[in-house]
């Protein structure tokens, strides 16, 4: 029970369930000991999308960020920053590259567009090259 004080002074109870998520691209292992594992009884492991998957959530952060989807654009997305490279597909990385897309228009005071131009910008910038530290 939690308790929400209202600006009358009186007090409602509030019932909530607690519920704590672990996240990692680790193996659970190289983490912790098998003991605590054993703590967590539930374990999901979510994989990396397929293209299909990849290109359904993409099309959906594009909807929700009002940024106009182009099947043109996330081909060559995928052509030269994904097959050309051979990096993996993350749920992660529309979200986070539709941002750097409409980071990288605001400041140029763009429209944000799945260009050749801005997929590159965001991509380069999101992508970092381990090799050359």
């Amino acid at each position: 029970m939690d308790f929400l004080t209202l600006s009358t002074g009186r007090k409602i109870e509030i019932p909530f369930n607690v519920l704590i998520v672990f996240s990692t691209n680790m193996p659970p292992a190289d983490l912790v000991d098998e003991a605590f594992l054993r703590r967590i009884p539930h374990k999901i492991e979510v994989g990396d999308p397929t293209y299909e998957e990849f290109r359904e959530i993409f099309r959906r952060v594009c909807d929700s960020k009002r940024v106009p989807y182009d099947e043109k654009g996330l081909a060559y997305l995928l052509q030269e920053w994904y097959i050309k490279s051979d990096r993996k597909l993350r749920s992660v990385h529309p979200r986070d590259l539709v941002e750097q897309i409409i980071d990288i228009s605001r400041y140029q005071n763009t429209p944000p567009l799945m260009s050749k131009e801005l997929l590159d910008r965001a991509a380069k910038a999101y992508f970092v090259e381990l090799d050359s530290y």
